[in-house]
């Protein structure tokens, strides 16, 4: 068959199941399964497929039919223009945790920020903020060796070196152990538990669920953060949070009871609450 034959055939079959855009990740997953750029898929679109190459290509949309999401099949998803390695051991970066990156990059000085990334996962934060601010300090930390392994891959093939180390943020000690920051950025898992079984199958099904959920306590990481500002922020420095849109306002009160002033809620795109940033006083 030919190569835009094939792609047909994939395109047919992902649209029987839960693909939003079936044409264009049939053509991705060919060029995936074929090793082709945008470019030469086009110049071949008429050429001949191999045996192995079609076998190779059904299985992946044999994958995505299952519900596997596109990005750990193909082992990469794009975050500020930064192409990342991810896999299951990872969160998929969202578009909407950029926002997060813009109010830090908005915040850090020009040269010398100590900005430390809790719950890095994959790295997209600390990566980000690494690459357009070169010289800020960047620390980034998780829970998880598997997730330090992704992000340390990401920031070498990045260019973007960044210090990474394995604690447990809910660990008092583990916390005193990591000095002052002028800036503390997280993404913390903050889904609840009574929305985990009415997420997209896809997430529910294949991405880490200690990444999405913090179990019965949803304000956990949140409550932790706010106790541990005044040890880990420098006098004045910001705590910037990515929240569910229900919690915006138990979050602000959370950091003013820490004593945390100049508390702000940032909305997103969609005009839903998305950040709580706050500061030490002086």
């Amino acid at each position: 068959m030919l190569v835009r034959e094939v792609i047909a055939n994939g395109t047919k079959r992902l649209k029987k199941g839960n693909s939003r855009s079936p044409g264009q990740e049939a053509r991705w997953l060919f060029m995936h399964a074929c090793r082709l750029s945008a470019t030469q898929l086009i110049s071949r679109s008429d050429s001949e497929v191999s045996v192995q190459d079609s076998e190779r290509y059904d299985n992946l949309i044999d994958r995505r039919l299952t519900g596997e999401p596109f990005q750990y099949i193909v082992g990469e998803a794009e975050f500020r223009g930064i192409r990342l390695h991810v896999d299951p051991r990872v969160l998929i970066p969202r578009p909407e945790t950029e926002l997060l990156v813009d109010i830090v990059l908005s915040l850090a000085e020009d040269s010398g920020s100590r900005i430390l990334d809790v719950g890095t996962g994959s790295g997209c934060i600390a990566i980000a903020i690494k690459k357009e601010k070169p010289t800020a300090q960047v620390v980034a930390v998780d829970c998880s060796q598997d997730a330090l392994d992704v992000a340390e891959a990401n920031a070498r093939d990045a260019g973007c070196p960044i210090e990474t180390r394995l604690i447990d943020f809910l660990l008092a000690a583990d916390v005193e152990s990591l000095g002052n920051f002028d800036i503390v950025v997280s993404n913390p898992p903050y889904i609840p538990q009574r929305e985990m079984e009415s997420l997209d199958d896809e997430v529910r099904r294949f991405e880490p669920g200690v990444a999405l959920t913090p179990g019965s306590d949803e304000l956990l990481f949140y409550r932790t953060l706010a106790e541990s500002a005044e040890s880990l922020l420098s006098p004045g420095g910001y705590l910037v949070v990515e929240i569910h849109s229900e919690y915006a306002e138990r979050v602000v009160t959370l950091f003013a009871e820490a004593d945390l002033v100049d508390r702000e809620i940032v909305r997103d795109l969609s005009r839903k609450d998305r950040i709580v940033t706050a500061r030490t006083a002086r």
